[in-house]
């Protein structure tokens, strides 16, 4: 009896492939979408074409997996009526001419259990307004923690014209975000590229995370701003906890005066909602001073433990931190060898931490508030900024000197001194006493120098007193940048200079990197840095000191030659003053939305130059000496005078705060233009 031969085919649900594929008994395989599919037969559409295979052709099947809501395929289909309206009513481009894209929805729904593990499930709707937006709105991301929290995509989609496209499990990728660093490599990233986004496109996704186990402390901190660059007409953030918790709860509201703020509880739940509606776009504005000036945003959460017994926590890990090891013993005895003195002691140990440990740029935040045990550190020979500290702060105490670590914050971010709480503090530095005399230092990398200063207005946390100060503004006299310059002018207009600059406090840290660069390298620098002075500058040659010093300051001398300096007109030459000049051109508004944030850090310039004329002229006009500045924002004093044939100018620019108030800023504009006026001024010299 003849047996009748039944084909067997599979179907398997594939998570490697963007599409469905069909493989053929032949050999051959079909990628397409697949429309339906019965016992005699399969249809598939492909290359826009519908074709049909007779089943007993078919060997097996892999069908693409999406993250969809299942049945919501168009518009019409999305059961929730709240986001079906806000997608049904989003606004046209035409309503914001310089919006790149809106924001329809920004929610965050933040749960809580009792062993103070969250949930934080978003969903965030987008519609693409303009080309340069449509990159950033479709490629999406979330993080996680690997082992202590996941964060998987729940659903992401397009939609356009009504209709709705998935992305599928292809298309997502998890990656690491310090891959090249095993011992850091634990925050990862699960990203997503939502597909056929284009302008006038609707992007709508959620992402779930959830916090396996706690990693520092028994906390909860919450976090958001309402400021936006786009506009953003929907933010919704809720906040769920056990009301058991009730007494541990905090909130801070910083200017977000428009923010509605609304508790509910039931027997078991307390869940705090924060709303706000039409955030209007951020003013954008150059110069714009530390965000937390001027942003609107709160802080909220639950604290279990006192800010105490963080700060008792953090010591003992601290000290289990602290493994001696032979190696490193040896390390310590063989640096210090035959050195009396404690600071030649520290001065060899921040050597070898600064040069010889490699720094990785890992934050705090992205990994640990803890520092890992120094015989990690020493077996890796790299850490970031707070295991190479903690590892500097042990090999000093090896050495007898007293040395603890201090954990740092900007200031500017307020100071919540009702609910602090250790992940505040971003920084780290190891304070040394000598003689009775503290400092800071952070031997961060190969450019670190003992002398560099901090600018200060940082919140010092010393984690061995367990006590919190703010540190204010260094003098800003500490920051000094001196230039002498010897310049000589001849009668064809070509001036020759040399300069001889003498930085403090840190304002030539840029230049030691020139120390791992070849010649030719630095000539290229260098003669970039000579036009800084003029347009025509020519490098004649350069010297630098210091450059590999792990305690003193860099200093250089350049020499270089202008052609046409100064211009020929009848008897007369004309030339502009030196050293620099000042230009209007950041001062464009006639007013200001924000505060001002003033070039640079506080500082203080110097410029000293002495001018050698051409023995056949002498001096017709020179502009005279002149003040210019705000008193407690800065100022510019300028002095001149004439001895023979010789021009002498000196320059003072102090700089002695950051930001200037917005209300000051006509005053700051208006000087600022006299400043270019006066700079632009020529020293007129006539034949004798």
């Amino acid at each position: 009896m003849m047996k009748r031969l039944i084909p067997i085919f599979v179907l398997i649900f594939c998570l490697v492939t963007s599409s469905d594929v069909l493989y053929l008994n032949n050999g051959e395989e079909l990628d397409g979408k697949l429309i339906t599919i019965d016992s005699n037969k399969i249809i598939m559409e492909i290359e826009g074409k519908t074709k049909t295979i007779p089943i007993d052709q078919a060997m097996r099947m892999e069908l693409v997996k999406y993250r969809e809501i299942k049945g919501e395929y168009n518009l019409s289909q999305i059961k929730d009526k709240r986001i079906r309206d806000i997608i049904k009513n989003a606004p046209d481009a035409s309503k914001y001419p310089s919006a790149s894209k809106i924001t329809l929805l920004d929610e965050t729904n933040i749960t809580v259990d009792e062993n103070y593990l969250i949930t934080r499930k978003t969903r965030t709707i987008e519609k693409i307004f303009r080309e340069r937006a449509k990159g950033s709105t479709a490629q999406i991301a979330g993080f996680f923690s690997q082992g202590e929290s996941t964060n998987k995509l729940v659903f992401g989609r397009t939609v356009n014209n009504s209709k709705i496209y998935y992305v599928d499990d292809f298309s997502i990728k998890t990656s690491s975000v310090n891959p090249y660093y095993p011992e850091y490599d634990r925050e990862k990233r699960t990203r997503a590229d939502l597909p056929k986004a284009d302008i006038g496109s609707i992007v709508d996704y959620s992402f779930e995370y959830k916090q396996l186990k706690r990693n520092v402390f028994d906390q909860v901190d919450g976090f958001d701003y309402y400021n936006s660059y786009e506009p953003v007409l929907n933010k919704i953030i809720t906040f769920t906890f056990p009301a058991k918790f009730e007494d541990r709860f905090y909130f801070k509201n910083y200017r977000a005066d428009d923010l509605k703020v609304k508790k509910t509880r039931n027997n078991r739940s307390i869940t705090y909602s924060f709303v706000m509606d039409k955030i209007e776009p951020e003013k954008q504005e150059s110069s714009v001073p530390y965000w937390s000036t001027f942003y609107k945003y709160i802080y909220f959460g639950l604290r279990k433990e006192s800010f105490k017994d963080q700060v008792k926590a953090l010591q003992g890990k601290i000290r289990k931190s602290e493994i001696i090891t032979p190696e490193l013993e040896n390390i310590v005895n063989k640096l210090t060898e035959g050195m009396n003195t404690p600071y030649e002691k520290l001065k060899a140990l921040y050597t070898y931490v600064a040069r010889e440990v490699q720094y990785v740029g890992v934050s705090m935040s992205s990994y640990e508030y803890y520092p890992r045990p120094v015989s990690e550190v020493l077996k890796f020979k790299r850490g970031n900024s707070l295991d190479k500290m903690n590892l500097f702060r042990v090999m000093l105490k090896m050495a007898g000197i007293d040395a603890t670590l201090v954990y740092t914050a900007n200031a500017y971010i307020p100071y919540n001194k009702e609910f602090p709480w250790i992940e505040n503090f971003s920084g780290v530095r190891v304070k040394a006493t000598i003689d009775g005399n503290s400092r800071y230092y952070t031997p961060i990398g190969t450019t670190s120098n003992l002398s560099d200063e901090f600018v200060g207005n940082d919140i010092i946390l010393d984690v061995s007193q367990g006590k919190v100060t703010v540190e204010p503004f260094a003098d800003p006299s500490i920051f000094l940048d001196v230039e002498n310059i010897q310049a000589k002018l001849d009668k064809d207009g070509t001036m020759y200079m040399d300069v001889k600059r003498v930085f403090e406090g840190g304002t030539g840290a840029s230049y030691r990197k020139y120390r791992f660069m070849k010649q030719d390298e630095i000539r290229k620098e260098m003669e970039k840095w000579v036009k800084g002075y003029h347009s025509n500058a020519k490098l004649i040659s350069w010297k630098f000191e210091n450059l590999d010093s792990v305690d003193k300051q860099v200093r250089v001398e350049v020499n270089m030659e202008i052609p046409e300096y100064a211009m020929r007109t009848g008897d007369k030459i004309l030339m502009f003053k030196l050293p620099f000049g000042f230009s209007a051109s950041s001062v464009g508004e006639k007013t200001r939305y924000h505060d001002y944030d003033l070039p640079g850090s506080r500082f203080r310039n110097k410029f000293h130059v002495e001018l050698q004329l051409p023995s056949e002229y002498s001096v017709y006009y020179v502009p005279g000496s002149n003040t210019f500045g705000i008193p407690g924002y800065f100022s510019v004093i300028s002095n001149s005078s004439v001895q023979g044939n010789d021009l002498k100018f000196d320059y003072v620019y102090n700089m002695e705060k950051d930001f200037l108030e917005k209300e000051k800023y006509p005053e700051y504009k208006s000087i600022m233009e006299k400043m270019a006026r006066w700079s632009d001024e020529y020293i007129v010299l006539e034949k004798k």
